[in-house]
């Protein structure tokens, strides 16, 4: 490990809220009132594409462990009290970086994930810099999973194509396609289908990383499993950019030297989102909906989405976005994109990261835009086993999205 690393992980011991404690329910009882919710539910679509399981939309060029010296990294817990987090962290931290980087010609994209600290790597992403050649378009996806990887990596394989296949889409009408999507994504998650395709995932999972921790298990995944997700889409022909987003990953456009958020974070204490909790008769317990999930919007969690006398859009947690359009100049190079989980987003703030990004693109000799993400993960790692709720402990996905080509203002 190069010493500039070494000193910049030294600097990184902040704290952290912690993912996921379910809440208890009756998962029977819940079953039945979603069943009965979305027979009435006009929002939620009837059909879920074909799931791939044995090829990602993007696939890394790269795979590389960034740190070598893992003796840096050591335990901060006495052996007696070590069991109790060797559930939810690893002794030491899983660092090897899935790298990925691509470009055609009005775009240049750089990606890293790494699964650091946690027993179960739950982030997932896709970047489609040619998701729609004809039209001009790109596609760029975050998703972290909480309480198991599956939600996350199900999203990944297979909301492309279920947005390609969308009407909306169709009719180039973006923005109530990304809606009609992530709600028709999640309310397939239930059906028998995509249960077998959930499970198939995990069984994949365990041959490849080990066995899957949860803090709570349900005979249906979509109850208790769950994730965040923001896409980004791009039209280069009408010059605007798609942003939908639930749950606490994030993106932002850098503007002038200025970040522009490009989404809002759902969490239970948020006034409009509290609102609805309380309608739906849940309750917010030091900021997690009955003192269980800190997210309000996710897919998945159908356990807090089970008052059958409400829509899919009126429960405690929903899978309806925020969308925000940008229709701003973009500035050639000198502007970007970025999208992160929140591992990156509770270490750094919108104005680091952009600063740091800028940084580097000012050098003639500009590393490739996975380095930078991968330096950025760097400054983002606790340099010792986390305690509960302390940062720099979580997974940590981010891409970049670089703007080679001004995009036009649309008419």
């Amino acid at each position: 490990m190069n010493q500039s690393i070494t000193n910049q992980l030294e600097t990184n011991l902040l704290r952290r809220n912690n993912s996921l404690q379910p809440p208890s329910s009756s998962t029977v009882t819940a079953l039945a009132a979603i069943d009965s919710r979305k027979k009435s539910d006009q929002h939620i679509l009837n059909q879920i594409l074909p799931l791939k399981l044995n090829k990602s939309p993007s696939a890394p060029s790269s795979s590389t462990n960034f740190f070598r010296h893992h003796q840096h990294f050591r335990s901060n817990l006495e052996p007696s009290n070590s069991s109790i987090l060797t559930r939810f962290y690893l002794a030491c931290p899983k660092l090897d970086c899935e790298l990925f980087d691509h470009q055609n010609e009005w775009l240049s994209i750089g990606s890293c994930s790494v699964q650091g600290w946690r027993i179960n790597q739950e982030d997932a992403h896709f970047c489609l810099i040619d998701f729609d050649p004809l039209d001009q378009i790109a596609l760029f996806g975050v998703f972290d999973g909480h309480n198991g990887p599956e939600i996350s990596r199900y999203a990944s394989l297979t909301l492309p194509e279920l947005l390609r296949n969308n009407r909306y889409y169709k009719l180039k009408q973006y923005d109530k396609a990304l809606r009609a999507v992530f709600l028709e994504f999640d309310g397939g998650l239930l059906s028998k289908k995509v249960e077998n395709d959930l499970q198939s995932i995990s069984k994949q999972y365990q041959l490849q990383y080990g066995q899957i921790v949860r803090r709570q298990n349900s005979f249906l995944l979509a109850m208790s499993t769950g994730s965040t997700a923001v896409v980004a889409l791009l039209s280069r022909k009408d010059g605007k950019i798609y942003v939908a987003n639930i749950g606490d990953s994030r993106c932002l456009i850098s503007l002038k030297r200025k970040p522009f958020p490009m989404t809002i974070d759902h969490k239970p204490n948020e006034r409009r989102e509290f609102t609805r909790i309380m309608k739906a008769g849940s309750k917010v317990i030091n900021g997690r909906i009955n003192g269980g999930l800190n997210l309000s919007r996710a897919f998945g969690d159908h356990l807090l989405k089970n008052n059958a006398n409400l829509s899919a859009t009126e429960q405690a947690v929903i899978a309806l976005p925020d969308l925000i359009v940008s229709s701003n100049k973009i500035r050639s190079s000198k502007d970007f994109m970025v999208l992160a989980c929140d591992g990156i987003w509770n270490c750094l703030s919108n104005r680091q990261v952009c600063s740091i990004i800028r940084k580097h693109l000012k050098k003639q000799d500009c590393m490739q835009l996975s380095r930078i993400c991968q330096t950025i993960v760097s400054k983002c790692i606790s340099p010792i086993r986390p305690i509960d709720g302390q940062i720099g402990g979580d997974n940590m996905t981010i891409l970049i999205v670089k703007f080679k080509q001004d995009l036009p203002l649309p008419s």
